[in-house]
């Protein structure tokens, strides 16, 4: 019995050595990368503008190294269809979701997303059943980019501005514009984080409430903000997002079934 509570307390010290060197590994590592990307390490900025032109893939791949080394699991399905309401792309048409005869995104990644849930609309332009939604990614998953893309296409974005001083291996060190870039996203995922707490208030009818829903989820906050806004946000968002989530399932539910079929 002795021996065994020797060798427990041998084995949980040899636990918490390996596990304390894993974390000073994992956010020294996240410091250095915030200082490439930010140049600074910790963003206490709050900021109510949109960030990088409203990009979702290169606001995706900010969020990869503001965090922790793993691609954060976002539901771009929500995200877009949130988006291309606060754009004007999609609407509520008897309480179901339409697409409107706005043009299709010019950044290929979403449109490539927009595309699919085009399909997924009958003569109307409507959305009347999920499994249309779930039947269109099912048949078109192959068009659309996987999660393990997002680091280029975050280095890209940055690259194509002339924002990238040093291309580095793993995260690219921004110039000073670059980094300036980086941090709005950081700094409205504050803002948004705030309001979610209930730490700051915001009216219902502000003019940038769509876009910030879709960013909320983004920064995968997006039920606790609604949750804190429940009283004022207006009917057309809080029935729309309701919609969405029931179409962003059945698009993940499609894509999978057709990942699973490849294998």
């Amino acid at each position: 019995m002795e021996t065994l509570t020797k060798l427990g307390g041998i084995l949980l010290m040899l636990f918490i050595i390996i596990f304390s060197v894993f974390q000073f590994i994992k956010h020294s590592g996240k410091r250095k990368y915030c200082k490439a990307l930010f140049e600074k390490r910790e963003i206490e900025e709050r900021t109510r503008e949109i960030p990088l032109e409203g990009n979702i893939m290169a606001a995706s791949y900010i969020l990869t190294y503001s965090t922790t080394f793993s691609t954060p699991s976002i539901d771009y399905y929500m995200v877009y269809l949130l988006k291309w309401f606060a754009d004007g792309k999609t609407e509520l048409k008897d309480s179901l979701i339409a697409f409107t005869d706005s043009p299709a995104p010019k950044d290929n990644d979403e449109k490539a997303y927009y595309m699919v849930f085009r399909k997924a609309c009958q003569e109307d332009l409507v959305i009347h059943e999920e499994d249309d939604v779930r039947r269109a990614f099912y048949n078109d998953t192959r068009q659309l980019y996987s999660h393990t893309d997002l680091h280029e296409k975050g280095r890209k974005w940055f690259a194509k501005r002339g924002y990238v001083e040093k291309d580095k291996v793993i995260v690219p060190q921004l110039n000073e514009a670059g980094a300036a870039e980086a941090r709005r996203v950081i700094s409205l995922r504050n803002y948004l984080t705030d309001i979610a707490s209930g730490q700051t208030t915001i009216k219902g009818d502000d003019p940038l409430m769509k876009g910030y829903v879709a960013y909320a989820y983004l920064f995968e906050i997006g039920q606790r903000f609604i949750d804190a806004l429940y009283k004022v946000l207006p009917e057309d968002i809080l029935l729309y997002t309701e919609k969405a989530g029931f179409l962003a399932k059945a698009a993940a539910d499609g894509r999978y079934e057709a990942e699973d079929t490849d294998d």
